[in-house]
């Protein structure tokens, strides 16, 4: 029962960090598109990659998409600092987004150890 909680929080995270992604991505500017289009795109790939990996037998498949939802976070990351840098958000609303995908990636961590340990 645990186990599924923790999933369940991972996935009710992400939503709630995808769903002000969003909003925050309207308000760049129309000549970024492209930005626009990775950060959602990438955003929603990890969410589908979170409920994915709840599905997976083979091993092999369970490594693939763990390294797939750890990059989507790393490059989460990235988008939103160069979102700052580019003045697009402010210092507060990256760090809150920053903070919010830190949690998000430290539960997957922990759930990622637990399926390795065969808790998951």
């Amino acid at each position: 029962m645990r186990l599924e909680n923790e999933r369940f929080l991972i996935v009710k995270k992400t939503k709630r960090f995808l769903m002000e992604l969003e909003r925050i991505v309207s308000s760049f500017p129309n000549r970024d598109h492209v930005a626009k289009n990775r950060i959602v795109d990438d955003g929603f790939l990890l969410l589908e990659a979170i409920y994915m990996i709840n599905s997976m037998k083979e091993e092999n498949d369970v490594r693939l998409y763990q390294m797939q939802i750890l990059t989507k976070i790393n490059m989460l990351d990235f988008y939103l600092e160069r979102a700052f840098q580019l003045h697009y958000i402010s210092e507060e609303r990256c760090l809150k987004l920053c903070t919010s995908l830190t949690e998000i990636n430290k539960m997957v961590v922990v759930w990622m150890m637990n399926m390795q340990n065969g808790k998951g």
